[in-house]
């Protein structure tokens, strides 16, 4: 305890004290064992007294005390600091321990993860009703249950006698679960609730893609879907069967290039494509592992007719087997279209009223889940909503088949026509010489005619509702085929096999496309059209049809037959006048449109369809245009009984007149080149048949044998016949002159 001096004695002061301290040395280092006088150089005012306790006066430490405390907390720090680093090791190793459980727990499968191979939960006894068909709701090698359902909290029990544990209350949302996968494929969390549409939709639009295709027969639309990280895209194998260069674009804008392809699956027309791209903008969709139940709301998401990204909502009208769905397309379009597209009678199929049109194809039909239920394929024109997907079961299929390395689109298949040929013994045939009629005539007039690439076969349709099959080699008739409703409109060989195609017209079911297989004598596919049927039917060297109306109509329609798709849809230049016919130039870079005002309309058909050029140059209809086999001169006939032969169409519009053929006394209905492009023949209103040459502008042989207006006229391969139908129902044969 320090020293307090008594203020009331007297003190003298020291007079060396201020002005000479005292060294530190000589400074007494202990307290004074009695008290003595202090010097100091003012005095001391006395402290009033208070009636505090002296444990709460303050309390004047000593300098020896402050060293004592000093040392005392350096003890302690020194304590601190040896049992701290006795601490270190034990920390680090307790965080080493609890990081590698956290990390073996990511990776761990959670329990919402489902196996392709797992056994299902049996189903619960308040849960769906619908147990008799439950085998159909899992893959084939998984037993037999219901698919798990989100687990409810039960209610606490307790026995008499027993304090019920506190309940636990639920987090706000469930703690986020490792990413289950199959194969790399992203599968489905029994536990996703379902989604708001707009919410549904917004999510999935993120892993959908518009798949832009270049192939041989132009340019085409597609759909797809991304199903992993790695840029894996679910698409139908049509939209890419014969492509050159496939490009996807996504929602955002952004596109890439497809590499290759991983997979092919014709029989469900599936395809998996791979694309390079960023990983973290890649958002896959889980594959369903249920199959849906009739009455569930489904969506569908494409580019339908181009415009990306459209969803359209229905539900599932059914689950249907590819057996079945061959039966009820025969019924329904006319012939065996399902074995045509090379589908599989074991395939399965979602039948959905949701909209799916053009381009739609391999995009994906998810439930308000956002799982993959099926993959959007085809519809069925002129139905009802009769649209249909490839099931789940075939995408889970195809990416067990997929291969480690991409393989270049090079390598896809080529498609061919999957038609019979003419015969072995068709190109050393020697067909009859000379003039003669055929003996079997079409009541009411002949429509159309057309001769078979080898030359063998000669097919003609007329007003009595019969399609008729000639072989020229014996000169007579070997099949035919009625319509019960409507008549015929048009006919053509499809290329070197031996399909035919042909237009009908009417109200009732035979209108459109029909295509007949000569081999097995069926007919194979209808395509519905308008009511009045395709006037004229030709086809481009790269597979393309073309049908016109001449009833009223303008637009022109492209097909791809066998696709079953449309690729475009023209017009003439005046869209009030009818369109009569259409020409493919030789390399089908130009499409020549007649119409019903006098003029032509060319179209180029280099890169996306697009007019490049209109001339005018007859009075009345122009019934028909053509092109000479070699592409260098267009022809023109029409009501105004002028035969016109134009060049340099392409340069900048300049078109000439290399020819005009005059002879003809009223319309001409039809003309044709012949096959060396040297020839001319045509016929018309005046029942004469004439042959031309163009380069000297006139006539170097006529016949008349016709009693009625001829409607129409072809060469043979061999450039040695005519053949003419006329109105009388005849169908006659004349022989060239030789050169």
């Amino acid at each position: 305890m320090s020293y307090v001096p008594d203020p009331s004695r007297s003190m003298k002061p020291d007079p060396n004290r201020a002005s000479k301290p005292v060294p530190m040395a000589e400074r007494r280092t202990t307290a004074r064992p009695t008290p003595q006088k202090l010097p100091t150089a003012r005095p001391i005012r006395a402290v009033p007294r208070t009636d505090r306790s002296i444990s709460a006066m303050p309390v004047i430490q000593t300098q020896d005390d402050a060293r004592t405390s000093a040392a005392k907390w350096k003890a302690d720090r020194s304590r601190r600091r040896r049992r701290a680093n006795r601490l270190v090791p034990t920390t680090i190793a307790v965080g080493t321990v609890a990081a590698i459980i956290f990390v073996v727990a990511l990776l761990l499968p959670g329990p919402s993860s489902v196996s392709r191979r797992d056994k299902e939960s049996k189903r619960d006894s308040k849960g769906d009703a619908s147990t008799d068909d439950e085998h159909n709701n899992k893959l084939p090698g998984t037993n037999k249950g219901s698919t798990p359902k989100r687990p409810t909290p039960d209610a606490t029990s307790s026995t008499p006698g027993t304090k019920a544990p506190p309940t636990r209350v639920p987090p706000l949302s469930p703690s986020p679960q490792p990413e289950a996968s199959e194969d790399g494929i992203l599968l489905p969390d029994p536990l996703d609730p379902e989604m708001d549409f707009v919410d549904l939709v917004a999510k999935v639009k993120m892993s959908v893609v518009k798949i832009d295709v270049e192939t041989g027969a132009g340019k085409g639309v597609g759909s797809g879907f991304v199903v992993d990280k790695l840029g894996t895209i679910v698409t139908n194998y049509h939209v890419i069967k014969g492509a050159r260069q496939v490009e996807v674009g996504f929602a955002d804008g952004t596109r890439a290039r497809v590499e290759g392809f991983l997979a092919i699956d014709v029989g469900h027309d599936l395809a998996l494509l791979r694309i390079d791209w960023f990983e973290h903008r890649l958002h896959p969709l889980p594959i369903a592992r249920r199959r849906p139940s009739e009455g569930e709301t489904v969506v569908a998401i494409g580019s339908p007719l181009s415009l990306g990204f459209t969803p359209s909502r229905g539900i599932v009208s059914g689950v249907r087997t590819g057996t079945e769905l061959r039966g009820m397309l025969r019924e329904v379009a006319g012939g065996d279209i399902y074995q045509a597209m090379g589908l599989v009678d074991d395939a399965v199929w979602i039948q959905t009223d949701a909209a799916i049109s053009q381009g739609n194809s391999g995009g994906p039909l998810v439930n308000l889940r956002g799982h993959v239920v099926g993959v959007n394929t085809f519809y069925i024109p002129g139905g009802q909503n009769l649209n249909f997907a490839s099931s789940f079961f075939a995408i889970s299929d195809i990416v067990e088949k997929r291969k480690a390395s991409v393989q270049s689109l090079a390598s896809l298949p080529v498609p061919t026509p999957k038609t019979p040929d003419e015969g072995p013994d068709d190109d050393d045939s020697v067909l009859p010489t000379g003039d003669r009629v055929l003996a079997n005539r079409h009541a009411g007039g002949v429509i159309d005619m057309s001769l078979s690439l080898r030359g063998r076969m000669l097919a003609t349709v007329g007003k009595d509702k019969t399609l008729r099959l000639f072989d020229l080699k014996g000169d007579k008739e070997i099949q035919r085929y009625e319509v019960d409703v409507g008549t015929f409109t048009g006919v053509m060989f499809t290329g070197t096999a031996q399909v035919l195609a042909c237009g009908t017209a009417g109200t009732g079911e035979p209108a459109g496309i029909h295509f007949f297989d000569l081999a097995r004598q069926a007919r194979i596919l209808r395509l519905p059209t308008r009511a009045d049927g395709p006037r004229w039917l030709t086809i481009s060297p790269n597979g393309l049809m073309v049908t016109t109306h001449d009833r009223g109509c303008a637009e022109v329609r492209v097909l791809d037959p066998y696709n079953y798709l449309d690729r475009h849809t023209l017009t003439v230049n005046d869209r009030t006048t009818p369109c009569h016919s259409a020409s493919f130039s030789p390399n089908g870079d130009q499409l020549a449109l007649s119409s019903g005002n006098g003029s032509i309309t060319m179209y180029d058909f280099t890169d996306k369809p697009r007019i490049s050029g209109v001339k005018r140059g007859h009075r009345g209809a122009v019934h028909q245009v053509a092109f000479s086999p070699n592409g260098r001169f267009l022809a023109s006939a029409g009501a105004d009984s002028i035969l016109r032969v134009w060049t340099d169409w392409e340069k900048g519009n300049q078109w000439k007149a290399a020819a005009e053929l005059r002879g003809h006394k009223g319309a001409i209905a039809q003309f044709a080149w012949s096959p060396s492009g040297k020839y001319l023949a045509s016929g018309g209103a005046d029942a004469i048949v004439r042959v031309w040459d163009p380069t000297k502008a006139k006539t170097i042989r006529e016949w008349k044998g016709h009693e009625k207006p001829v409607t129409c006229v072809g060469f043979s391969r061999d450039n040695s016949h005519v053949f003419a139908g006329g109105q009388d129902g005849s169908i006659r044969i004349w022989a060239m002159p030789e050169d």
